[in-house]
């Protein structure tokens, strides 16, 4: 799925182990796949900006491309129904 909109929450596909820690102080731990974001801008080049966050906490905002994270739940749309429609 590549049409990610702004406050999509998502989760990565790959680990990201040089994205810089925005908030070191809550966690060390590089970016891993599983951990989980909010889009909180879509940039024209079609890359992703995502806060990730840990246990409520903000821990890093990253650049990603479409390919590196997968859809977890749109506001008010169910997950299993968009990947019904994606077919």
């Amino acid at each position: 799925m590549s049409d990610f909109v702004e406050f999509d929450s998502v989760a990565l596909l790959v680990d990201l182990p040089d994205a810089p820690l925005e908030f070191p102080d809550v966690d060390n731990e590089p970016l891993h796949v599983g951990d989980r974001g909010a889009i909180v801008f879509v940039h024209n080049d079609g890359a992703f900006c995502v806060e990730f966050f840990r246990e409520g906490e903000t821990v890093a905002l990253a650049d990603v491309t479409a390919d590196q994270i997968r859809l977890v739940w749109r506001q008010g749309v169910p997950v299993a129904a968009l990947a019904h429609t994606a077919n």
